[in-house]
């Protein structure tokens, strides 16, 4: 099987050793590669299983909801918004912004969301 880091490295441990306990005879191997290696092994059929954040729909694969997370706002504790539970997308309207890379399909979903709602961010990373 193969993961995108972030899930390899922290949601998936737990599922691999809960696995690996009720079925001591399989061998799990996990690579960590970006989502588009991971779309080009499963299609060449050379790993089984690929979990990746934001997949894309292809008729060639079966997709299937893996775990549900929620999209959250992370600022400092100084921030204005930093005791807000809950806040209107708009409130971040030209604020400073830590991203993933262009390329990143979580990238791309989030800011084909900011769009949809026409906020400007100022990307610093």
């Amino acid at each position: 099987m193969a993961a995108i880091y972030s899930i390899g490295m922290h949601t998936l441990p737990d599922y691999v050793k809960k696995f690996m306990v009720k079925y001591p005879d399989v061998n799990v191997h996990v690579e960590y590669l970006n989502s588009g290696q991971i779309y080009e092994l499963i299609l060449a059929g050379e790993i089984d299983i690929g979990l990746v954040a934001v997949p894309k729909r292809d008729k060639r694969l079966e997709v299937y909801e893996f775990e549900e997370e929620p999209l959250v706002l992370v600022c400092s504790p100084k921030h204005a918004l930093a005791d807000k539970t809950k806040i209107d997308i708009h409130k971040v309207q030209f604020e400073k912004f830590v991203g993933f890379g262009k390329e990143v399909p979580t990238r791309v979903w989030i800011d084909g969301i900011l769009q949809r709602y026409n906020i400007v961010v100022r990307p610093v990373m």
